[in-house]
């Protein structure tokens, strides 16, 4: 089914009965999101709610969240992905369950590729050394290599409060990494974790300002472990204990966000214009077909989006599909929005 959309961002309609959305994806005529261990379904572009997937428990097609994890999920043409801390479960796209397997719980996402799986987890090391790690893994999740490792947002007991998680996405049975710490760096790896191409050097750095580590210092305070904090001692106690060890890198990440969609890469820089955020559009080898700008969707929490692809927008078919927070006297939703990716077009401009 090929759906119309208009050239300017068009209000689709409400995320009937979900309350706390935690990550969206769109596959065909279908958005899917997440909350808690559930996975909603909806037609698009009607918006009409089809089905849940999911339950509460720890019997085959059920999920027992951990408090620090929430599921992540990947839908393919045949079937959903769906993890919870300890294992994934495979649902047919008319979320009946198929099959599911155990999972270490370092590990944070799972893709697959080819017969194997593209892995982002958590490798935790002596003196407070943590890593993110990105891995080829076989289907029993026995490494076959580990291609990218990335310093943890804690580390060493110095918390970086501009975090930079590790992105990955899966582009025509290849993995592609990206490496922002480096600057504007993907490295592409074949399904057995070997070299094929790095990008390098596609946008210019955008150096860190007051404003950007005062938004930063109120998103690391919405960790659960801090609230609790403030509200025991007061916020002036925690913020004078956390100081000392928090950390600013010189520029924000070059990257944000990589996505598949067909034959295109989709990569995110941290460039703003008018409430809009820079995207860049890639062919499979690599090369910038496009840049524009898209209207920047609210982020999820600070733990949520270290855990992988979680994010409250998506781009399928050449839309791009977010979610918005809408509060007025009576009443409260998610409303879903949806636009073109050409349109307005390539774009230049300043950073806000």
């Amino acid at each position: 089914m090929v759906m119309a959309m208009p050239l300017a961002a068009a209000r689709l309609g409400v995320l009937e009965g979900v309350l706390k959305p935690q990550m969206i994806q769109v596959h065909g005529s279908e958005l899917f999101v997440a909350e808690g261990q559930y996975i909603h379904v909806f037609s698009l572009p009607d918006m009409k709610k089809k089905f849940r997937i999911g339950k509460d428990g720890e019997g085959p097609g059920e999920f027992k969240l951990d408090p620090a994890r929430t599921i992540i999920f990947s839908v393919h043409p045949e079937f959903i992905l769906a993890e919870s801390r300890n294992k994934i479960v495979y649902f047919d796209r008319s979320g009946g369950f198929l099959k599911e397997k155990r999972k270490s719980p370092g590990i944070l996402q799972v893709l697959p590729l080819g017969e194997n799986y593209a892995v982002l987890r958590l490798q935790y090391g002596a003196g407070g050394e943590s890593y993110f790690v990105a891995s080829i893994m076989d289907p029993e999740f026995n490494e076959i290599r580990g291609v990218y490792r990335q310093k943890f947002f804690n580390f060493k007991g110095k918390i970086n409060a501009l975090p930079d998680g590790l992105n990955i996405a899966v582009v025509q049975d290849h993995l592609w990494v990206e490496e922002s710490p480096e600057g504007f760096v993907i490295e592409v790896f074949d399904g057995q974790g070997n070299r094929v191409r790095k990008i390098e050097g596609q946008a210019a750095p955008v150096a860190v300002t007051a404003a950007h580590k005062r938004r930063g210092l109120e998103d690391l305070m919405k960790i659960p472990a801090l609230r609790r904090a403030v509200k025991e001692q007061g916020r002036a106690k925690v913020l004078n204990d956390l100081s000392p060890n928090l950390v600013y890198p010189e520029y924000l990440p070059a990257i944000g966000y990589i996505t598949a969609d067909k034959d295109a890469v989709y990569v995110s820089t941290p460039r703003r214009k008018d409430g809009k955020v820079e995207f860049l559009r890639l062919d499979s080898a690599g090369k910038v077909i496009k840049s524009f700008f898209l209207p920047a969707a609210k982020e999820v929490d600070f733990l949520v989006r270290m855990q992988g692809d979680k994010n409250y927008f998506t781009i399928h078919g050449g839309t791009y599909y977010y979610l918005d927070f809408v509060e007025s006297e009576d009443d409260e939703a998610w409303e879903v929005h949806a636009q073109a990716v050409d349109w307005p077009g390539p774009c230049k401009g300043g950073v806000d």
